[in-house]
């Protein structure tokens, strides 16, 4: 018992995901973590920072394209400095964490992106774009939007 609370206690400190964390000023770079949790323990565990979700499959073309795009250094620039939460599910087994959580998000299709901005329960499902370019326009916007609410709760 004791092994798996101190793991768990590292898996926190080493994803950033500590209740402090969403108080603290954000890191200058960004990074994309895989999911150890729910979205509801992430969106517990550091309420009010944006959390930007990405559900893929080693099966799913388009969703690892997805993911190498949102990893790029072109998205990692637009998402400097700011407080995202950036983590994947792998959905590649049936039994997976990812798959369980899209199951409850009742998502079937595989890619999905979810944003949650940080002032609201709602999570929003995003229609994530095919091109590079678009992918980039969105990651622009959404950071626009988690500023503002970020803004707004100051």
């Amino acid at each position: 018992m004791k092994c798996w609370i101190m793991i768990s206690v590292i898996a926190l400190v080493s994803c950033g995901c500590t209740r402090n964390a969403a108080k603290e000023e954000a890191s200058v770079n960004i990074e994309w973590h895989e999911a150890t949790y729910g979205l509801e323990e992430y969106k517990e565990m550091q309420p009010g920072r944006p959390i930007l979700a990405l559900f893929v499959s080693d099966w799913d073309l388009t969703g690892q394209i997805h993911r190498k795009v949102f990893e790029d250094e072109t998205s990692m620039e637009i998402l400097k400095g700011s407080r995202f939460l950036c983590i994947w599910y792998d959905c590649t087994e049936p039994d997976s964490l990812g798959m369980r959580e899209l199951k409850r998000l009742k998502q079937l299709a595989l890619p999905v992106t979810v944003f949650v901005d940080g002032s609201s329960a709602e999570d929003r499902f995003i229609d994530t774009p095919v091109n590079n370019e678009k992918i980039y326009d969105l990651l622009r916007n959404l950071r626009i939007v988690a500023e503002q609410v970020a803004a707004s709760d100051r």
